[in-house]
């Protein structure tokens, strides 16, 4: 439903080529992110990031997705350089909601791959919570946090709380 709303916004703004150039490039990024062609992704990514204004909610949404192609690609260094700086941001467009949950994810997951298991350890956890708060305990979401919350946990020597997020 939402990504129908979006196709809609965008395809009334049609007046403004550049804005709807932007969304298909985006989503484009996305499919063959999920698609396993990560690198691809983070071109159209980039394209699309090109045609945004520093700042804004697309430049954002772009720098978004680039940490996540980062994260996919097991770029831990970039993706974390991203990510760190695209956070903050998120946080204040969106609040505590599911696309800022993701850039927290995904950030965890990087800083668990360089060994920063304490802000990794704070980052999965909260996005979490707001994964729980609006989709519920049982969305697959939930599942990858609680995935990365045991590897954070086994890897900071706690199993017995390692252990809980792997049932």
């Amino acid at each position: 439903l939402e990504l129908a709303r979006e196709v809609e916004s965008h395809i009334r703004s049609a007046g403004d080529p550049r804005a709807l150039l932007l969304f298909f490039l985006l989503r484009y990024g996305s499919v063959l992110d999920v698609a396993g062609r990560s690198r691809d992704a983070l071109d159209q990514y980039e394209k699309a990031l090109g045609l945004t204004e520093p700042g804004s909610r697309e430049w954002i949404q772009a720098r978004a997705e680039i940490g996540t192609a980062h994260v996919s690609l097991g770029e831990w260094e970039k993706a974390a350089e991203v990510l760190t700086d695209t956070l903050p941001r998120m946080r204040e467009l969106y609040g505590a909601v599911p696309p800022t949950a993701n850039v927290q994810l995904n950030l965890a997951s990087a800083e668990f791959r360089l060994g920063k298991l304490d802000s990794a350890l704070e980052r999965a956890t909260a996005a979490r919570a707001i994964y729980v708060k609006y989709m519920g305990a049982e969305h697959r979401s939930v599942s990858f946090c609680d995935d990365t919350l045991g590897q954070i946990l086994s890897a900071r020597g706690e199993e017995e709380a390692a252990y809980q997020h792997f049932e």
